[in-house]
C-alpha cells in the first residue's frame, strides 16, 4: 500500500532579495544585509493513500507548488515529519511537455515518458 503523510511539516525559503547580489558584492562589503529565511509552508498535516485524489487550492502564492515540490522531494522540510511511501514522480512545471493540441490525461503520459518514468511498450 502506498501512501503520503506529512505530520506538522514547515519548509522555509532563503529570502534572496536581502543577500548580496553577486560574490563582488559580498567580497567588497557591499550588501544589503543577510539573507534569511521566510516561511512558506506552516504545519501541514495530511494523509493521502493509493487511489485517493487530493485537490490543492489556493492564491497565488499561497504555497500549493511548494507543498507539491516538499512531497516530491525538491524542497526540503524544515520542521515536522514526512512519509512517502512509493514513488513519486513531479509533474509540477506545465512547460515541459505541456501540449496545448492534446488531453490532461496525454500531456501526464507524455510528461511521464519524457522522464523515463513511463516506457512506450
Amino acid at each position: 500500500m502506498s501512501y503520503i503523510e506529512l505530520q506538522e511539516v514547515s519548509v522555509n525559503a532563503l529570502n534572496v532579495a536581502e543577500r548580496a547580489k553577486s560574490l563582488r558584492e559580498r567580497l567588497l562589503g557591499k550588501k544589503k544585509g543577510e539573507a534569511f529565511k521566510v516561511p512558506i509552508l506552516k504545519n501541514i498535516n495530511f494523509k493521502a493513500q493509493t487511489g485517493e485524489r487530493i485537490g490543492v487550492v489556493g492564491l497565488n502564492g499561497s504555497g500549493k507548488s511548494s507543498l507539491l515540490k516538499a512531497i516530491a522531494g525538491i524542497y526540503p522540510i524544515d520542521e515536522g515529519h514526512m512519509v512517502v511511501k512509493g514513488s513519486v514522480v513531479p509533474l509540477i512545471e506545465m512547460g515541459v511537455g505541456f501540449d496545448p493540441e492534446v488531453t490532461g490525461r496525454q500531456n501526464i503520459r507524455l510528461a511521464l515518458i519524457y522522464s523515463g518514468k513511463l516506457d512506450l511498450y
